[in-house]
């Protein structure tokens, strides 16, 4: 019994310890990602056991156009996952390419969600008079807030790649470099992380509307 207990307790310190040598910068992505979790989970909560509540929303659909938001972003993680195995393999076009196509499909990401949000407007529904619209406008309005914080941080990344790509002793500067190794495992897990949230979200009001 003892033995079975010193064997957990030292499973959880070894978890401890994988947590304390994590990069700076990736422990507090860990912790803002929990954050972020918790706030999405408490929002959906909030919806979830009041939706009965929501007689205004009727027979209102969601907009078609958070369909195609969908797929872009699907796509989008798709691209930047490729980023890791160019890194690897020091392939910077492949790298700059990768990068670059999921700059753009997170611009259009955004504008899809701008037409979406343009579409309940003009449907009549607004934030300040019905509950129901208001939840939907408050978990994908902040689910975009994340979003915006992913393209400045991919601009970043395309940015420090572009430059790395104009000399040669740049690029294997670029490529043995631990903080830019870091720098892009933080911003793909994170993007991960809020296609994630978006899916869950999606299908949420998907099948409750």
């Amino acid at each position: 019994m003892s033995a079975k207990k010193e064997k957990q307790k030292t499973g959880s310190e070894t978890a401890f310890q994988r947590l304390e040598n994590m990069h700076p910068h990736k422990t507090f992505l860990f912790f803002a990602i929990i954050g972020s979790a918790l706030a999405f989970l408490s929002l959906v909560f909030l919806y979830a056991i009041r939706i009965t509540d929501f007689k205004v929303l009727g027979s209102f659909s969601l907009p078609k156009i958070f369909s195609v938001s969908t797929i872009v972003f699907l796509i989008s993680s798709y691209t930047i996952s490729r980023c890791a195995n160019a890194f690897k393999h020091d392939k910077m076009s492949d790298l700059r390419v990768s990068l670059f196509l999921t700059l753009i499909l997170s611009m259009i990401f955004c504008a899809t969600q701008i037409l979406g949000f343009r579409e309940l407007y003009n449907a009549g529904l607004y934030i300040n008079e019905q509950p129901g619209v208001a939840f939907l406008y408050l978990i994908t309005g902040f689910h975009l807030m994340h979003v915006l914080l992913g393209f400045f941080a991919l601009s970043y990344l395309n940015f420090n790649a572009n430059v790395a790509s104009n000399d040669m002793v740049k690029q294997l500067l670029f490529f043995s470099s631990k903080r830019e190794k870091n720098k892009l495992e933080i911003v793909t897990f994170y993007w991960h992380f809020v296609d994630i949230i978006w899916l869950v979200v999606y299908f949420i009001f998907l099948f409750s509307l």
